[in-house]
């Protein structure tokens, strides 16, 4: 007996499908994470002396 595309989906345990979309939801969020990274890379290796902020910062008190 041939089982489709469609009840194979069905069939599967809610564990599986809760793993799987986990493992989409992780992987998204680390797609987006390295292309900040990548758009930013002058920026994100000095991020902690190069991005503006303190309480004397005249750019944030205007």
């Amino acid at each position: 007996m041939k089982v489709s595309r469609m009840e194979t989906a069905f069939m599967r345990s809610p564990e599986e499908i809760l793993s799987s979309k986990k493992r989409e939801y992780v992987l998204v969020i680390l797609f987006f994470f390295l292309v900040t990274v990548v758009f930013t890379w002058p920026l994100a290796p000095n991020i902690h002396n190069r991005v503006l902020g303190g309480t004397g910062d005249p750019a944030l008190n205007t």
